[in-house]
This record gives C-alpha cells, structure tokens and sequence, in this order.
C-alpha cells in the first residue's frame, strides 16, 4: 500500500511538472509570436527603404560607368564635369533613407536574435513538455502495475486465508 501511495505522489509530481511544462511551451509560443509580429514590422519598414537605397544605387552605378565610358571618349570636358556633378548630386537624394535604415538596423538585429532565441525556446520547452509527459505515462504505468500487484496480492491472501480456513476446518472434521 505504501508503494501504491508512492506511485501516486510519483504520479501528481509528473502530473504537476507537465502542467508547468504546457505552460511554460504556451508562454515560449506566445512570446515567439509577438517577437515574430515585431520584426515583421520592422522589415515592412526595413525592406522598401532597403529597396529604394539598392535601386538608387543601381542608377547611380549606372551613371558612374557611362561617366568613365564619357572621360575615356571625350576626356575631362565640360559635358564630364557636368556628369559628375549630377552623379554627386544624385548619391545624396537617399542620404535621408540611408539615415533612416542605420537607425533600424540595429533594432532588426535585435529583434531577429530575440525571435531566433524565442524559436530555440520554444523548441527547448516543447521537448520539456513531452518529457513530462513521458513521465507522467511512466508514472501511470507505474502505478497501475503496483495496484495489479497489490490486486494480486490480496486475491492470494484471500486464497491463503481460505485453504488455510479449509485446512483448519476439513482437519477438524477428519479428526472426529
């Protein structure tokens, strides 16, 4: 019986820490989904500022080769010095962007090893949680064999108590 009643407590003890467990797995979910709401607005932001930055790049890449295509056929004339000034003029049109961008990156960088910290978490709690789980199926397991034993145990005390109330009883009725 004492054994019986240690199984129990074996079996509130996992029972207990698979509550736990669902609920730090619960917690570790919402937390993933917040962080993951957080950094996709930060690429809403992030990403068309990324774009107009690349593509202003392009144009100006592009003005830069006709540029040294134009001093490698004309030389230094006026038409280059113009060239050049239009091409410094225009790399500073997406200085307000770049601006922008450098002041968010950091706060994706964040974000993104806070998410990819909350996804190994979650990870880490799911694996918790199906321990606990296993322990609380071997907890039952445990108990249900020790209340069959115990079954068992009484039935052949029961027994026990019979032959041996038969013995008394039929020796008594020989003896006579």
């Amino acid at each position: 019986r004492a054994a019986v009643s240690d199984a129990k407590k074996a079996l509130e003890d996992a029972g207990r820490a698979a509550g736990q467990g669902r609920k730090g797995l619960e917690d570790a979910v919402k937390k993933a989904e917040q962080l993951h709401l957080i950094y996709a607005q930060l690429a809403q932001l992030v990403t068309p500022l990324r774009s107009k930055i690349e593509s202003h790049d392009y144009k100006v890449d592009g003005m830069k080769m006709l540029l040294s295509n134009h001093k490698d056929q004309y030389g230094e004339n006026s038409m280059y010095k113009m060239l050049r000034t239009e091409i410094h003029e225009e790399g500073h049109k997406v200085n307000n962007e770049r601006e922008e961008l450098r002041g968010l990156l950091p706060k994706e960088a964040s974000k993104k090893s806070q998410l990819a910290s909350a996804v190994a978490t979650v990870a880490w709690e799911d694996r918790r949680h199906a321990k606990a789980q296993d322990k609380v199926a071997e907890a039952e397991a445990e108990l249900e064999e020790k209340v069959e034993l115990l079954k068992q145990e009484l039935v052949l005390a029961k027994e026990r108590k019979v032959a041996e109330a038969q013995r008394r009883g039929g020796g008594g009725a020989r003896g006579q």
